[in-house]
């Protein structure tokens, strides 16, 4: 008779034990604090994603509280007068000049930095090469203005280029333009038209296109499929936030994913036990899923 492999017992998490584990994954006390940026980058490489800001009830690990070691609501000014402007600006010149780090547009336009794995994933859904084979039936449409069309081709034909060469190749001198202009940036950047590049006290960000920045970028991409890429995201996110729920999900990545995309890749995941559902951790009245502790983490690095 063949022998079934039986099943690892279930254990659920209380309140205490899940703040427990986030604090010490995302760093929220003086003895987990971040010190150096190959501990940053390590940080970045477990987790896959974060973001420079500090919000409440947040959907990613804050670089910012990371940091600190401390779960305070404080906003970060890397590059003003805070004592970790040297920190990120050596972190910055050290793994984003050398692709290994990222900086991307997440959940409610706020600036972020993920790992050149999640970035693959990222671009998998969002690149060009997907649109082109895609069917359309999952797609997240984005419609973009004649301007901002302008905005892409001008960092297309010259770049990489910063906000004050942009304004001066698009003859922009109204404040008003310069606030259509941030919010043209902003939404190429959320698709991936462009990317972030770098930065200078004195000119500030500069904008590239992802295959000139990164020619391997696409071609990595292009082996993983959409569903695929939502897939391995999601995990990782459930993974990096210990526990989470549905409409977390959602939100986490509104604008990258459908819902539909979101909702297949859940239920594939849960039967294939790569998350489960904790049966008794409830978060915003809603059952919390946990990642499998028996199973191996998707690779982010």
């Amino acid at each position: 008779m063949a022998q079934h492999a039986a099943k690892s017992p279930e254990k659920s998490m209380t309140i205490q034990e899940f703040e427990e584990k986030r604090a010490r994954k995302w760093r929220l006390r003086p003895e987990f604090a971040l010190n150096t940026e190959k501990e940053l980058y390590g940080f970045i490489r477990e987790i896959g994603a974060s973001t420079l800001s500090s919000r409440k009830n947040p959907l990613y690990p804050s670089l910012v509280q990371a940091i600190n070691g401390s779960p305070q609501h404080a906003q970060a000014h890397w590059h003003q007068h805070s004592p970790y402007a040297e920190l990120m600006e050596n972190f910055s010149n050290r793994y984003l000049h050398s692709k290994k780090v990222f900086e991307v547009n997440l959940v409610q336009n706020s600036l972020g930095v993920v790992s050149r794995g999640w970035m693959t994933a990222l671009y998998a859904i969002l690149g060009e090469a997907n649109l082109r084979r895609g069917n359309g039936q999952h797609s997240v449409k984005r419609k973009f203005s004649p301007f901002e069309l302008t905005v892409h081709d001008v960092i297309q034909e010259k770049g990489p280029l910063s906000k004050k060469e942009l304004r001066l190749a698009l003859n922009l001198w109204r404040r008003s333009s310069s606030r259509k202009l941030e919010k043209a940036l902003s939404k190429l950047w959320k698709a991936l038209k462009i990317l972030r590049v770098g930065y200078t006290r004195r000119e500030g960000t500069f904008w590239e296109v992802p295959h000139r920045w990164d020619p391997s970028l696409p071609k990595e991409a292009s082996s993983l499929s959409r569903e695929k890429a939502a897939e391995k995201l999601i995990r990782t996110f459930v993974e990096t936030a210990v526990a989470t729920n549905r409409r977390r999900i959602s939100n986490a990545f509104a604008g990258i994913l459908s819902p539909s995309e979101t909702s297949d890749a859940l239920q594939y995941l849960l039967l294939k036990r790569a998350i489960i559902v904790d049966k008794q951790l409830v978060l915003d009245g809603k059952r919390a899923f946990v990642a499998d502790p028996n199973r191996k983490p998707p690779a982010v690095k």
